[in-house]
């Protein structure tokens, strides 16, 4: 069920700012395997890039706009988190009535109530507005990261411990962006997920509009699960053709958007940065 997994969209896309400038942020995860991973975030005057190696997902928060561009297949979708939430439901549907019909009798229970709990899922998400119950606690520590002079943060979903955070004070990149219009955007993007969105609780959203995330551990079942770290921070005018589908990419329908994001995954936390050879700055001088 391949689809499924691309319903998942950006579950942790970053945010964006009305900075004169633009910014550049890259960090690298890892999981208790070392596994590693990267995401790289291109910010400037409310519009997000965030790229993977196979695929990119730019955001005008303006316009409510979004666009997905797939560079090895020369492709791009835009439109609105509407289109995206009614595409997305409709190709859902027509998929999983062509696999009850194709069922065996033995599997058509199976595939049926799989299709009336994962459509119960989406109805719920659209009519109940879930609870965020997040705290931050100031752990009164500073340690020193990658530079930057950092203060460690606890934060908490009921008593169990989701992240702890350390934020550099020192630089202010989100600080003008209105980030509930972004998390709400994103999150109208994931039919399918049906979970407490800690990203976009007032609590989390104010400590991260003050300052910059240098290190990130996440917690599952009080086990540490993945640590991101940030490995580039710099600020500078971004061309604003960066921020728009490449004028030689065809325009696809929402349908095969699906289809391709399926197949080579979407940007997330957990995704390679395309390795562009050119400097998104326009003076060529950010990196």
């Amino acid at each position: 069920m391949r689809f499924v997994y691309a319903l998942i969209l950006i579950p942790l896309i970053m945010f964006s700012t009305t900075v004169k400038g633009g910014w550049v942020i890259s960090e690298v995860s890892s999981d208790h395997f070392g596994n590693k991973s990267h995401q790289t975030t291109f910010l400037q005057n409310n519009k997000v890039r965030y790229e993977s190696e196979v695929s990119i997902a730019i955001i005008d928060l303006d316009k409510s706009l979004i666009t997905l561009v797939f560079p090895g297949q020369k492709v791009y979708w835009q439109g609105s988190a509407d289109d995206f939430k009614e595409g997305t439901r409709k190709a859902f549907e027509a998929q999983m009535r062509s696999m009850i019909n194709e069922a065996s009798n033995d599997e058509k229970d199976t595939y049926q109530q799989f299709y009336d709990d994962i459509l119960k899922k989406i109805n719920t998400r659209d009519t109940v507005q879930i609870e965020t119950r997040v705290s931050v606690k100031n752990l009164n520590r500073t340690d020193t990261i990658e530079g930057y002079h950092c203060q460690a943060y606890d934060i908490y979903v009921d008593s169990l411990l989701n992240e702890r955070m350390w934020i550099s004070f020192n630089e202010q990149p989100f600080k003008d962006v209105d980030l509930h219009k972004l998390m709400l955007l994103t999150s109208e993007m994931a039919p399918m997920s049906n979970g407490i969105n800690v990203s976009n609780s007032d609590s989390y959203i104010n400590l991260v509009q003050k300052g910059l995330v240098v290190k990130t551990e996440k917690y599952i079942d009080a086990h540490l699960a993945t640590t991101t770290r940030l490995t580039l921070a710099k600020e500078g005018k971004i061309a604003d053709a960066f921020f728009a589908p490449p004028p030689m990419y065809r325009k696809v329908s929402i349908g095969e958007a699906l289809d391709l994001s399926a197949e080579n995954d979407l940007p997330d936390i957990n995704a390679e940065p395309e390795n562009n050879k050119a400097s998104p700055f326009d003076d060529n001088n950010g990196f």
